[in-house]
């Protein structure tokens, strides 16, 4: 027996209990400590990196266009939390961006870049139902929201009132938050969703990830295409048009000021406008130099959605083209009879395997309603082949009683004067008993007529069993005598009383003794024994008769059913049915033991009263 635990969560309606077995822990097979070093110091090389990266992309002090380090700092705080925060600012300080930056500015811009990473990491680890592999809608906009918008703004406007030297432009605040934001949009995003098995296996404890939808992951490369496409529009319009307008001021100011040093004729003044005129050009370099890096980062912007397309339409092609001729297959399978297997069909994304489980549902489904008409069928052809074998028997056994009682009173009305007294009674004994059982056949036919309409109707009263069972016995009492056969009654002295239809019951019992009678030899027993036992009175009626074959023994209670050879089989063979679904209509049941050659035991079995149960 596997150990169990059980864990209790408190939801909104109160506390769930989860009884499974225990989970199988997934370790690293590194030591803790070794994992959590290779953490810190992977992250710290990695953010490194990024860092000089986006430092080559500056366009002001300490303002950078291009800053993928956001992205490193953001996917280690999500994946390592705090030591991967811890990696990312041993990373901004071991690589400080100016010449003789002091280590409390590089200390405060690693804090900067910890709060950026820490701040999604918080809200996924305190959020409920927030998957940071951005399984689904709601925590693809949290990621968004919290990873890409509102930290790089946080860092952005921290990072411009402490680090850059008064005044806070708009132009660099706009470009040290669109740079955080595109790093964090166009690589972090999908590598967070699409890669973190990778990052995973480094924590060392993969988790049981929920699957893919593939709206899911339509909905991520959507969101990067149509928002990357929105900053790099943004960083090449809005920062071009800037640096250009400040371009033209200053080239506006230069030739007034050139203008102004023309006019005059002092030698100092014109050694003066040389060294303006040297600054100059190297500022129209410098502004030369920002739209070129402007250029490339919106062209490296423009690559990298491009290979995030491609990548993204080859996967979903990969991903949907498998497992759809996996799917096509198992259909055409189908269709040659075969099983549709859903297991065959293996898919990532909760669509396609949804749509597996349902051909695999809707298969079953078909072959059970398939099982379902071909027993229908059987049943039809077999019930149009017992209704054949009525007509053929019914016509028999209904002309010869009305041939009986015709023949019998046509001579009583043609030669009644001559007909001595004896012959006389004997010929009206033949039509009283040809009418009786004319009458119980076409009973019998009307109360199964009845009994499949749902139109049986029983009068309950609480009556003794074991009167039912001697009216039987004195109502069968001359087809025993006609056979010579002994009966036997064994009744307990206790009370028997059930709640039955007296008429409906006392009905089991005569064709249950009319049965023994038909089926065993002249001078045999037949035995009646009722007994009370617990909360149950059970009746067995015993023959010495021909008996049953095992095979034959559950066809025996079905309608129009004689398993006999005709020589033997007389009447409608409707007595067993009919005594069983009384017996069950009234809460009880009738079941049979035979032996081929030994005779046959029909066991009733009634609940008694509830009153007589409890005295018991």
């Amino acid at each position: 027996m596997p150990l169990q635990r059980v864990v209790s969560l408190y939801g909104v309606d109160g506390p769930v209990i989860i009884v499974g077995r225990n989970p199988v822990q997934k370790s690293s097979p590194l030591p803790p400590v070794l994992l959590r070093l290779l953490q810190v110091v992977g992250t710290a090389i990695a953010f490194a990196i990024m860092n000089r990266v986006g430092w080559y992309f500056q366009i002001d002090q300490g303002v950078s266009i291009f800053y993928p380090a956001t992205a490193i700092d953001v996917i280690a705080c999500m994946h390592f939390g705090p030591w991967g925060a811890l990696g990312v600012f041993l990373g901004c300080v071991g690589t400080p961006w100016q010449t003789g930056e002091t280590l409390q500015m590089t200390a405060v811009s690693g804090m900067l870049n910890v709060i950026e990473g820490m701040l999604p990491y918080l809200v996924f680890r305190f959020t409920r139902n927030l998957h940071r592999d951005l399984h689904d809608f709601r925590s693809l906009v949290a990621f968004l929201i919290y990873g890409c918008i509102v930290n790089s703004a946080v860092s952005a406007a921290a990072g411009n009132l402490i680090l850059i030297p008064p005044p806070v432009t708009l132009t660099n605040l706009f470009t040290w938050w669109v740079s955080d934001f595109t790093a964090a949009l166009l690589l972090g995003m999908p590598l967070l969703a699409f890669a973190g098995g990778l990052l995973e296996r480094i924590t060392g404890a993969p988790e049981q990830r929920p699957s893919r939808t593939l709206a899911n992951a339509v909905e991520i490369t959507a969101t990067i295409t149509l928002l990357g496409w929105f900053a790099a529009t943004a960083v090449n319009v809005y920062l071009t048009n800037t640096f250009e307008q400040q371009q033209q001021e200053q080239q506006r100011i230069w030739s007034e000021a050139s203008r102004a040093v023309g006019n005059s004729q002092a030698s100092s003044v014109r050694a003066a406008f040389a060294e303006l005129d040297a600054r100059n050009q190297h500022i129209a370099k410098v502004y030369g130099e920002r739209r070129q890096r402007i250029r490339t980062v919106t062209l490296l912007m423009q690559q990298t959605l491009l290979v995030i397309l491609l990548l993204a339409g080859v996967n979903l092609v990969v991903r949907i083209a498998r497992p759809l001729r996996e799917t096509h297959k198992e259909v055409l399978r189908l269709r040659e009879g075969k099983p549709f297997d859903a297991t065959h069909v293996a898919s990532d994304l909760v669509e396609l395997r949804e749509l597996a489980e349902t051909l695999d549902q809707t298969a079953g489904e078909l072959r059970a309603r398939e099982e379902a008409l071909r027993d229908q069928t059987a049943r039809a052809v077999a019930a149009s082949n017992a209704k054949s074998e009525f007509l053929a028997k019914m016509s028999h056994e209904l002309r010869t009683p009305l041939n009986s009682i015709i023949g019998f009173s046509d001579i009583l009305v043609e030669r009644s004067h001559s007909v001595s007294p004896e012959k006389l009674e004997s010929f009206v004994q033949n039509i009283s008993r040809s009418a009786h059982n004319l009458l119980r056949m076409i009973n019998d036919l009307l109360d199964v007529a009845k009994v499949e309409a749902g139109k049986l109707e029983f009068r309950y009263d609480v009556t003794d069993i074991r009167q039912l069972i001697e009216d039987s016995v004195v109502v069968s009492a001359p087809l025993f005598r006609g056979k010579e056969q002994i009966v036997e009654v064994e009744l307990q002295d206790v009370p028997m009383r059930v709640r039955v239809d007296p008429g409906r019951t006392e009905q089991i019992f005569l064709n249950l003794l009319s049965n023994a009678n038909k089926f065993s030899p002249e001078r045999t027993t037949i035995h009646i024994a009722a007994r009370v036992d617990g909360s149950s009175c059970i009746v067995k009626i015993r023959d010495e008769g021909i008996g049953i074959r095992t095979e034959d023994q559950g066809f025996v209670f079905e309608d129009f059913a004689q398993v006999h050879q005709p020589r033997r089989a007389t009447g409608t063979g409707l007595g067993l049915g009919l005594a069983r679904r009384f017996a069950e209509l009234q809460g009880g049941t009738l079941s049979l033991e035979s032996e081929l050659g030994k005779g046959s035991t029909f066991t009733l079995v009634f609940p008694l009263h509830r009153a007589m149960s409890q005295a018991v």
